[in-house]
């Protein structure tokens, strides 16, 4: 199975923006562009959630046993690196 990488469209077309400004590439190969990653079919992906286990729920309420997750404010018996809930990645807040 081959890899796919996913990019953003808008981060691309910065990039390709300081490239034409910075150098003497004519203007009109901006527009080249332009059309050419508005063509582009997005990809089919799904942000990665991320949360940790607590040992309180949000309201502060704290918990005798087992572990809340930080995203759905679940209770689970013990740690799993997903959230068996909402299925976010265990692994830390994203920052």
């Amino acid at each position: 199975m081959d890899k796919k990488e996913y990019i953003e469209r808008e981060k691309i077309r910065g990039i390709l923006h300081s490239i034409i400004n910075d150098s003497n590439c004519p203007m009109y190969m901006l527009q080249v562009y332009d059309q050419m990653l508005d063509h582009i079919p997005a990809a089919d992906v799904q942000e990665v959630r991320r949360g940790k286990w607590l040992y309180e729920y949000k309201s502060g309420t704290p918990i005798k046993e087992g572990v809340v997750s930080s995203c759905c404010d679940m209770w689970n018996n013990y740690r799993t690196n997903f959230c068996p809930h909402c299925g976010a990645r265990m692994d830390g807040e994203e920052k």
